[in-house]
């Protein structure tokens, strides 16, 4: 499942920044390329974790209408996936990142 959620709804918890190629809204990213997202992330994190592929739940966020990312959370049945794992995860999933208009992805830094 993939949903997008308010920021304050991710302000605190662990995620990812999602560069886009685009400035696009959640909601559009959800429903054009939600999908294939997902699928590499379950793909991609059910080998690794012995996780069903259909238990994974992706959150995205748009802090605002003029930011070139999206953040995204992930979690799966056992509860949310740290963002180290999650970047060491897309990293190994890079070149097909690009083709759903992911430029790269980073994370967070807090004080």
């Amino acid at each position: 499942q993939v949903i997008c959620r308010d920021w304050s709804k991710l302000a605190g918890k662990s995620y990812v920044i999602l560069n886009m190629t685009e400035n696009t809204e959640c909601e559009v990213f959800r429903s054009h390329k939600g999908l294939k997202l997902l699928r590499l992330v379950a793909e991609s994190f059910s080998r690794k974790l012995s996780t069903p592929a259909d238990s994974w739940l992706i959150s995205l966020s748009k802090p605002s209408e003029d930011d070139k990312h999206l953040l995204m959370m992930l979690a799966s049945n056992r509860g949310t996936i740290p963002a180290k794992e999650v970047l060491a995860m897309l990293g190994d999933v890079k070149e097909n990142l690009i083709e759903i208009g992911i430029h790269n992805v980073t994370s967070a830094t807090g004080c």
